[in-house]
């Protein structure tokens, strides 16, 4: 009998490394499809393509996998791990989190920012492709409700709208501008979470 316990559970754990296994595999390749959609924003592809490649991206997703969409805004840590951060290089660029650099940029933008003209570029790139993949990531409950589906709709259109907005201010080294639609941005976020969180 201890012998049959001590198979099973050796069956169960390796069932249950295999099943981490492929998550982290299917949660890689959402990450890399927003790369590589924020890589389309940023060679100027228009919104309706973009807005399209969203939704592919979305259809290949599982429903919670907008949370892991969400996660790619939080603060980088010194491992690596957390979101995507600013920059190549971990903290070379505070805070080291688009969501967090958002709410800073939305108060003030420095001459720092304007000046990190790539990093703000890929920030507001990955941004513009959240939000254009968000739109088509709704929860089942949410798409049940027009009303609940338009407000989430909004907000990620704006999300997607704001993010090419804070590339052109960025292009134009405009600080109003840049200022204006990180505070916009944040007012998408913060009303997606409080209406869906």
């Amino acid at each position: 009998m201890k012998k049959v316990f001590i198979v099973a559970s050796l069956c169960l754990t390796l069932l249950a490394g295999v099943w981490v296994l492929k998550l982290q595999a299917a949660e890689k390749a959402v990450v890399d499809a927003i790369k590589k959609l924020a890589a389309d924003v940023a060679a100027g592809k228009d919104a309706k393509t973009v807005m399209a490649s969203g939704e592919k991206i979305a259809k290949g997703a599982a429903e919670e996998d907008v949370f892991l969409v969400m996660e790619l805004f939080a603060k980088r840590k010194a491992s690596g791990k957390g979101g995507l951060g600013i920059g190549a290089k971990p903290g070379a660029i505070t805070p080291d989190g688009i969501e967090a650099k958002l709410i800073n940029m939305g108060r003030r933008v420095t001459t720092s920012d304007m000046k990190n003209a790539k990093e703000l570029k890929e920030m507001a790139d990955i941004t513009a492709a959240g939000g254009a993949t968000t739109y088509h990531l709704a929860p089942s409950k949410v798409k049940k409700n027009a009303a609940k589906l338009a407000k989430w709709q909004k907000a990620a259109k704006d999300m997607y709208e704001q993010g090419i907005a804070l590339s052109k201010a960025r292009k134009a080294e405009d600080k109003v501008a840049a200022k204006a639609a990180a505070k916009k941005l944040n007012l998408a976020c913060v009303s997606c979470h409080n209406d869906f969180r």
